[in-house]
């Protein structure tokens, strides 16, 4: 009876290991596969995408006043409400990259857009393993999940949102 319970342990940690040994080389595979593509993105201290630059004013915005940020935004229109209408954690986050890792505004805003990506693909991966019920074996759903996330990365229209559109915040709170 003892031996039994042994091997099921056993045997339940052997395909533990093994699944997550499948998903550390999965997400680094995810996150070299994302890098080879947006890496002329990373580094370049310009900015991409036609409604990036609305974007990036809210990060100067944020920077500027951080962290005492006024309620009224008065550079759009004759002025709105700051908070009212639009996503603002992406561009908290850009202040914060900044701040933390001494970068230039314009690098933190690439960088984090660029990480996007496969942290984007990761969840795929992640969500496929442990969500789906069919197939019942968690290495085939693991397969999926790669492969999906492979999709979502290859796919031209994760890229055209955030560099040829410019939609940073969209691309960023996936």
């Amino acid at each position: 009876m003892n031996e039994s319970r042994f091997f099921k342990f056993f045997g339940k940690t052997i395909n533990f290991l093994i699944q997550f040994l499948f998903a550390c080389i999965a997400i680094g595979g995810i996150f070299f596969v994302s890098y080879v593509i947006v890496w002329q993105y990373i580094g370049k201290p310009e900015i991409f995408g036609t409604d990036t630059i609305s974007a990036f004013d809210y990060v100067e915005w944020i920077n500027r006043y951080f962290p005492n940020i006024p309620f009224w935004y008065p550079t759009q229109g004759v002025g709105i409400s700051f908070y009212a209408g639009y996503p603002w954690l992406a561009h908290y986050l850009v202040v914060l990259t900044s701040r933390i890792l001494d970068l230039k505004l314009i690098s933190s805003f690439n960088l984090l857009q660029a990480i996007a990506f496969p942290i984007t693909a990761s969840g795929i991966f992640i969500y496929c393993w442990t969500r789906l019920k069919y197939p019942a074996h968690a290495q085939s759903r693991q397969v999926i999940g790669l492969i999906a996330a492979m999709l979502y990365l290859i796919a031209p229209i994760t890229y055209i949102w955030a560099y040829q559109w410019g939609f940073y915040a969209e691309s960023v709170s996936y």
